[in-house]
C-alpha cells in the first residue's frame, strides 16, 4: 500500500515565483533606544513587492 501512495504523490516541485522587487530604506536619526546595553537610533525598512 505504501508504494501506491508514493507513486501517486510523485516528486515535489517548487512553485514558479513571479518577478520579485525588494526595496530597502533607512529611517534616521531616531531617538536613541537601548536594548541589552546597545544603542539604536536607525530603523531599517524592507519592502517585498511580490506581483
Amino acid at each position: 500500500m505504501a508504494n501506491d501512495i508514493e507513486s501517486f504523490l510523485g516528486l515535489l516541485h517548487s512553485l514558479p515565483i513571479p518577478s520579485v522587487s525588494i526595496g530597502i530604506d533607512f529611517v534616521s536619526p531616531l531617538p536613541e533606544d537601548r536594548i541589552n546595553d546597545e544603542k539604536y537610533n536607525y530603523l531599517m525598512v524592507i519592502i517585498d513587492r511580490l506581483s
